[in-house]
This record gives structure tokens, C-alpha cells and sequence, in this order.
């Protein structure tokens, strides 16, 4: 009995490459201070480990000596402790992380310090224990222009992506594969990045949607467009005046690109983008005399003659004059 235990020890102390884990039944939603990667020294075996806790309450625990074959080990979050491959470990938090002690085994501890900044903003004081559903602060929030549904490509993986992001910068992101098997993965959005599993992924706005790409792996980039309004449901469209039901043309100094933008009757607009000879299409929406298109970027409106001007709010370099083309009829 006790080598079996001693052997499971070592596997926590040793444990190999992370894997996507199922979480069993029995796991529970962890605090989100709690939730993301976490490395520590421990000092009873002398090794580096690192555990990556999910938000569904599924763990992964990893490290690796010198000259030990990698092992993996994992586990589930149940009522504030660590359940790994059958041994519980109480958990502490501490400030940039926990303090991890194994219930029958006091001299196995480590203090674990977050390597992500997933938990940051719940961090403030010991309060957050109690507190695992607070609104993000405004630094954490998301931009007006994310919130939404987004489809695209993942390149490195051939996989089709669907992500919503929410208001308050949480978010879901689906995987198609080639084969047909799908994977969920959750995450936020953090101080200009998404955090989704654990891994964190720059977004740079693009000619007709987004491109997210791993920081750690720059070969694994997304490419996504709008697949709603950009104002969250599609009722939220106001009716643009006469002159600006319209289809507008021109060329975009700034995406090096000829657009042809529809705006409907509806609010519905259309945005076309041509570059070097590849055409992308976003949709996007008319509300409170602003259109929101390509990638979410939303743009002031001011009337030009025949034509009219699109004012990027964030970017004032993204200014052009598009002409009318064609009125669209009225109904």
C-alpha cells in the first residue's frame, strides 16, 4: 500500500505534457481566481511542477526532472481541494496564486504562483474567496467592438472556429476538425489578449474581421470574421436616413484595400473588401448614426456631397471618402 501511494506521489512530482481532459462528473466550477496555469518549486522532491486548472474543474498536473520519463497526472477541483489521480490536496490562496499541501502527507507543500493574468482583477483582497462571480473591472472589460459572434480558420489545425464573446469579456470558442470531432474551450478577454485555456493570444484587427495568434506559438493564428451586427442581437438596428441607404465605394488608405459597402433599409450593412485580388465579406450594423463593420470597427458617419466619409473612432488614420454608387429602394 505504501509504495502504491509513494508511486502516485511521484507521478504528481513528475508529470509529463499537458493533454485536453474531459472533466469527471464529480468536478465543480472553480473560484476564478483559481482557474488558469500555476507553476511552483516543490521541496520535498526538488522539482519544478505545474498544474493548469480549467473552468469546468478538470486539472492537469506536470513536471519533469532530469533524466525521468515524462508522466502526467490528473485530477478535479471538489469543494476547495485537489483530487489528483486519488490524492487530495488542500488548497490555500495566496496572493499571485495558492499554497497546495496533500492531506496525508503535511510534508509534501508547495506555494504555486499564477503565470498568466487570468485572476489578476480577482486578486484585490482575501474577499475574492467568497466571490467568484465579480464583474470585470473596467481595464478587463472588452471592447465595443469585440462582444459577438465570430466564425473563421484555424490554419495551423485546419479546424473551422465559432467563438462568442460576451459583454463581460468572458468567452466560448468551438472547433471543428477535419475528422468531425469538435472541441470547447473557455476563456476572457485580458488587458488587450484572450486567455483561452490557459494560453494567451494577441488580436489585431484586419481588412474584414480579426486574427488572433498564440504568444507562444506564432504558427497557430485564427483568422475570424463578424457573423452578427456587432451590436449583439440583430434587432438592435436603427433605420439610416435616405442618403445613407445607399451603396457606397471607394478605396481604404489604411487596409491598402477597394471596399463596397451596403447599407441596407434594414440597418443591415454589408461590407465587401477586395486586396490583391481576395475578396472578404463582414456584415455588420446602422445604430445611432455610427456603422459597425469590418472586425467590429466601428465608424462615425459624415455626409460628403453625393458620397460620405467612414471615421474609424479608434483609429482617426482609417478615414476615407466612399461615393454612391447605387440607392437602394426603400420599402
Amino acid at each position: 500500500m505504501q509504495k502504491r501511494v509513494t508511486f502516485a506521489l511521484m507521478m504528481f512530482v513528475f508529470g509529463g505534457a499537458l493533454v485536453c481532459l474531459t472533466a469527471p462528473a464529480k468536478a465543480e466550477e472553480p473560484p476564478l481566481w483559481m482557474i488558469g496555469k500555476f507553476s511552483a518549486f516543490n521541496p520535498k522532491y526538488r522539482t519544478n511542477a505545474l498544474i493548469t486548472i480549467r473552468e469546468d474543474g478538470s486539472v492537469i498536473a506536470k513536471s519533469k526532472q532530469e533524466s525521468a520519463k515524462p508522466v502526467i497526472q490528473r485530477g478535479t477541483f471538489e469543494d476547495r481541494k485537489l483530487i489528483l489521480d486519488g490524492l487530495t490536496f488542500d488548497m490555500e490562496w495566496r496572493r499571485g496564486g495558492f499554497h497546495l499541501i496533500q492531506r496525508d502527507d503535511p510534508d509534501n507543500v508547495a506555494d504555486y504562483v499564477r503565470m498568466d493574468d487570468y485572476g489578476d482583477r480577482f486578486e484585490r483582497t482575501q474577499r475574492i474567496l467568497n466571490d467568484s462571480q465579480r464583474i470585470p473591472e473596467a481595464s478587463y472589460r472588452t471592447p465595443d467592438w469585440l462582444p459577438g459572434v465570430w466564425r473563421g480558420t484555424n490554419h495551423k489545425y485546419h479546424a473551422k472556429v465559432n467563438i462568442h464573446v460576451s459583454t463581460d469579456g468572458r468567452l466560448t470558442a468551438v472547433e471543428t476538425f477535419q475528422d468531425g470531432h469538435e472541441t470547447v474551450q473557455r476563456g476572457s478577454y485580458q488587458k488587450g489578449r484572450l486567455v483561452i485555456d490557459g494560453e494567451t493570444y494577441s488580436i489585431s484587427q484586419r481588412a474584414g474581421g480579426v486574427r488572433l495568434r498564440q504568444i507562444d506559438d506564432s504558427e497557430n493564428t485564427t483568422d475570424l470574421m463578424r457573423s452578427d451586427s456587432g451590436f449583439g442581437r440583430d434587432p438592435e438596428m436603427d433605420t439610416p436616413p435616405s442618403w445613407l441607404t445607399s451603396i457606397f465605394t471607394g478605396y481604404n488608405r489604411k487596409y491598402d484595400s477597394d471596399v463596397r459597402v451596403e447599407i441596407q433599409p434594414s440597418g443591415k450593412v454589408i461590407s465587401r473588401i477586395t486586396k490583391n485580388g481576395k475578396v472578404q465579406t463582414a456584415v455588420g450594423a446602422y445604430r445611432r448614426g455610427r456603422i459597425r463593420i469590418v472586425g467590429g470597427v466601428t465608424y462615425d458617419i459624415e455626409r460628403v456631397g453625393e458620397g460620405v466619409r467612414f471615421i474609424n473612432i479608434d483609429d482617426p488614420r482609417d478615414a476615407d471618402v466612399y461615393t454612391r454608387a447605387r440607392d437602394l429602394p426603400r420599402r
